[in-house]
């Protein structure tokens, strides 16, 4: 992988609140020291088995097409949850940031907790 194809995924990653998962090889760990102390803080390296491990719910990456097919298979055999996988091609800086973010929706019943209160003492 490029290193320009790791640094525009960080920037993607960093833009949105997540952590970026660099290959640990030698490449990324050499361009990972070269990145500001505060910015490498962000930055794990792991191996694609470490990384199928983890809970995660997105998977960025740049990758040819018979690369590709290792990471789906990767992605397709951890256990947990379904991971959505971003693939794009090598040198493709047109990241879909709305894919990396998570809704999460919370709904609070306050009737089951005898009612809302705070809305009880307005005066009508």
């Amino acid at each position: 992988m490029a290193n320009d194809d790791l640094l525009v995924q960080l920037a993607a990653v960093l833009a949105v609140g997540g952590q970026a998962i660099w290959p640990e090889n030698e490449q990324s760990q050499s361009l990972r020291n070269r990145l500001p102390k505060a910015v490498q803080e962000w930055v794990k390296l792991e191996s694609l088995e470490g990384v199928s491990s983890r809970s995660s719910q997105c998977w960025l990456v740049h990758a040819s097409r018979q690369d590709l097919e290792a990471l789906i298979a990767a992605a397709a055999s951890r256990p947990g949850s379904i991971v959505s996988l971003i693939a794009l091609q090598p040198a493709n800086d047109r990241i879909p940031l709305h894919l990396l973010m998570v809704e999460r929706s919370i709904s609070t019943n306050t009737a089951a907790a005898g009612g809302n209160a705070s809305l009880m003492m307005l005066d009508a």
